[in-house]
C-alpha cells in the first residue's frame, strides 16, 4: 500500500524520516504549489541531499549520493534564476576565503531568513548583493519552515483557487 502524506505531515516529518513514498508525496504535493513551491521543493530535496551526500562519504555508494547532491543544486539554480526574483528571494553566489575546501557559498534569503550552501565550486547564476548572516546556521529549519508555509499558503487557496 502506497503512502499518502497528510495536510498535517510537516516537512519536518518527512525531512527527518526515511520513507520514500512519502518524500515523493511531499514532493508532488510541493510541486503543485506554483513556483514558489517548485522552489521550496528545490530547496529541500538540495538540502537534504546536501546531508544525506555529507554522511556517505566513507560509503561504497558515496559517488551517487554526490551526483544527486549536484543534481538537486543545479535544480535548486534553474528554479531560483526563473521565479527567485519574481518571489521576493535574493540570492547569488559568495566566495569563502576562509575556507579551502568549500569555498563557495550559494546564499538564498527567504521571508524566514538567510539560508546557505557551502560548496567546493560555484554554479550558475548571480553574484551575491547582500551581507552573508554570521553566526549559527539555521539553514535546514528555515528551508522546512518555508516549505511548509508555501504548504500551508496553497492549503488556504484551496482547489477553486486554481485556475487550469
Amino acid at each position: 500500500m502506497q503512502s499518502m502524506i497528510s495536510t498535517t505531515t510537516t516537512s519536518r516529518d518527512v525531512y527527518s524520516g526515511s520513507d520514500p513514498a512519502a518524500t515523493r508525496a511531499l514532493y508532488a504535493r510541493l510541486a503543485l504549489c506554483g513556483p514558489a513551491g517548485i522552489v521550496a521543493l528545490s530547496l529541500f530535496r538540495a538540502r537534504r541531499s546536501l546531508d544525506q551526500a555529507g554522511r556517505c562519504q566513507d560509503q561504497p555508494y558515496a559517488h551517487t549520493m554526490c551526483e544527486r547532491k549536484d543534481r538537486a543544486l543545479r535544480q535548486l539554480c534553474r528554479a531560483l534564476l526563473s521565479d527567485g526574483l519574481d518571489l521576493g528571494i535574493s540570492w547569488g553566489w559568495s566566495r569563502d576565503t576562509s575556507d579551502p575546501d568549500e569555498c563557495w557559498r550559494l546564499l538564498v534569503d527567504l521571508p524566514q531568513g538567510q539560508v546557505m550552501f557551502r560548496l567546493p565550486r560555484r554554479g550558475t547564476g548571480f553574484d551575491y548583493a547582500g551581507q552573508v548572516d554570521r553566526g549559527l546556521d539555521r539553514s535546514e529549519e528555515r528551508i522546512l519552515a518555508y516549505c511548509d508555509q508555501v504548504l500551508a499558503a496553497d492549503d488556504d487557496q484551496g482547489l477553486f483557487a486554481r485556475s487550469f
